[in-house]
Formats: C-alpha cells, structure tokens, sequence
C-alpha cells in the first residue's frame, strides 16, 4: 500500500519516510519485510497517507 500511494502521490522513498516521520533506512527495512513497523510509523500511516485502518490491521 505504501508503494501504490508513492506511486499515486508521485512521491520518492524518501519523501515518503519524511512524512511518516522515519528514516529513508527505516522505511527500505519495513518494504523490504527485514523490520516490524511501529505503532507509530502505523499511526502515521492511517493519518498522513490515509490508508484504511482495517487494511493496516490486516496486515501487519
């Protein structure tokens, strides 16, 4: 989902880290499937990206 809105809103990797408010390093590992998201990178997810909290909680 994070790479469809990236795509959507035309945005670069690290474009999006800084508005989710991690580092470009950070959201490579969470896409990549080598880190665990957060609570807060999840929050930030569901605010700043607007994506449905049912298909966070789906799929973390």
């Amino acid at each position: 989902m994070i790479e469809l809105r990236m795509y959507e809103l035309r945005l670069k990797q690290k474009d999006i880290a800084e508005t989710l408010g991690v580092t470009p390093v950070k959201l490579s590992m969470i896409l990549s499937g080598k880190q665990k998201p957060d609570i807060h990178f999840l929050k930030a997810l569901y605010k700043k990206l607007n994506v449905p909290a049912d298909f966070i909680l789906e799929h973390i």
